[in-house]
């Protein structure tokens, strides 16, 4: 995940066509149960894909979460949880 301008862009390089879905957990105002952002949840062809997230959930947000195919799992931690 990269920063650019108001946004972070997350990259993904897919070697199959597949089901992708991008979810970020937040824990906010200190919550005991995560909060889940939705970024995409699409069909995607073979190759490199971009997806851009607003930089204020990227900021808040615990762990990036990348689902192929309903059930191959990416994690990406964005930061520690406080709790």
């Amino acid at each position: 995940m990269t920063e650019a301008n108001d946004t972070f862009v997350a990259r993904a390089t897919i070697e199959r066509a597949c089901t992708l879905r991008l979810d970020i957990y937040s824990y906010p105002g200190g919550a005991l149960e995560p909060e889940v952002a939705r970024i995409v949840d699409t069909s995607v062809p073979q190759g490199t894909h971009e997806f851009r997230i607003e930089k204020e959930l990227a900021r808040d947000g615990f762990m990036a979460v990348l689902t192929l195919n309903g059930e191959e799992h990416h994690l990406h931690r964005l930061q520690q949880h406080p709790g």
